[in-house]
This record gives C-alpha cells, structure tokens and sequence, in this order.
C-alpha cells in the first residue's frame, strides 16, 4: 500500500525575439502547487519462472485545473508488470490503462491530461555489479479516444506541441506519445534504492534528467521470522 501527494514547479525563462530592429521580451513564467494526491495498491507474485505484479492507484482531484496540475476528475490507473531473470539481465514487460497520463519515475510531463489511455513499455536491467545496476527502455502512450489536455505552462512555452500554446487543448490525439528511458541504480538493501535517469519524448521533443530515493520503512517495521 503506498499514498503521496505530488508537489510541482513549473518555470519558463524569459526569452528575447529580435525583428529587423524592433526586440520583444516575453518575461519569465512561474507556475507551483499540489497535484493530484493518490493512493495505491501492489500485488506481488514472485516466481523463479515469471515475476508477476499488478498495481492500482487512485488520484484524487486535489490539483488546480487552471494550473494544470490537475483535471478535476477522479483518476483511476491499472498497471500490470512481467519480468524474468536470466543470469544477470532481467527483460521487462509493462502495460496499463487510465483514464489520464501517469508521471514516470524520470518524466513529470508539462500537462495533465483527461481521456482514456493505454501506456506500454519494454525494456531491461543488468545487474553490473552485487548492488550496482544499469537499464533502459521504451514507452508508448496510445490514447483511446478524445483527450482533454492542462497546460503547467499556463500556454506560455518555447515549443510547438499543444501544451506549450495553449491552456486547455482538446483533441483525439493530443497524449500519444514515443520514447525511451536509460538509468543506473544503487540498492546496498532492500530498504534504500536510488537511481538517475533520462528520458527522451520523442513525440514531444522534450528531455528529462531526473534522480529519486526510494525508502522502504515497512521492511524495517516487519518482525523477523525465527528459526
């Protein structure tokens, strides 16, 4: 069982266009608040031959619409994970369905969506060394009907895609979207867990640098078993 509530950031820097002698200066944006407040539920089934696990979590609609930080609607996301180990390489499968576009561990994407979608990815990790590892991947985002998209950017950014130009976008195929993540990751326990990633939206010509820390106090909490 996991909870959290994101908190975002938003900023776009000031930019200068010069035509002919004439200069204009768009001045800097800012844009923070709360998103969407969650909670969810993993299932883990564990096999030599095939790992298993499928996860649901809900979203609250805590976020502002008007910030794009939320959708005003209760989210719902099902995720389903396949995975085997072969020596050191453990290949992956993903795949889910939502009613709205789900932050990755490497990717909190400028917008908030509303629609119906199906998100895949496939890819490995290999085990470097006892507590050392490295992985990649790529994803798909594949809406499944109208989608309704809010801007963090409030329409204010550099770029061309929907988000960037406008506040609130609607359409059939604003969401799709294709890409590739790589990463390496430090577990000395199964309590801690770190890794720095980067991911690259192909679709939306975006790049994303990111790390995170992931601690499991559960396990600290949970009695040992005796012989």
């Amino acid at each position: 069982v996991f909870a959290g509530v994101p908190v975002y950031f938003a900023n776009v820097p000031s930019s200068t266009i010069t035509n002919g002698t004439t200069a204009s200066t768009t001045p800097s944006f800012t844009n923070s608040g709360i998103g969407n407040a969650y909670l969810g539920f993993t299932l883990k089934a564990p096999s030599p031959k095939l790992y298993y696990a499928t996860e649901v979590t809900a979203y609250a609609p805590t976020g502002s619409a008007a910030k794009g930080f939320g959708n005003r609607h209760v989210g719902v996301d099902w995720t389903n994970r396949f995975e085997h180990t072969f020596s050191r390489l453990t290949p992956f499968f993903e795949g889910g369905l939502s009613n709205t576009v789900p932050d990755s561990a490497f990717l909190a994407r400028p917008f908030t969506s509303l629609g119906a979608i199906s998100h895949l990815e496939e890819g490995a990790e290999y085990q470097l060394t006892r507590h050392f590892y490295a992985g990649g991947s790529g994803y798909q985002i594949v809406p499944l009907g109208d989608q309704k998209v809010f801007s963090k950017l409030s329409g204010k950014g550099k770029g061309k895609n929907p988000f960037d130009t406008s506040t609130v976008s609607t359409g059939n195929d604003l969401t799709r979207e294709n890409g590739y993540s790589t990463w390496v990751g430090l577990e000395p326990s199964s309590i801690v867990r770190f890794e720095v990633g980067y991911t690259r939206s192909v679709t939306f010509d975006l790049n994303s640098f990111a790390f995170y820390l992931r601690l499991n106090p559960g396990k600290l909490l949970r009695p040992k078993r005796s012989n």
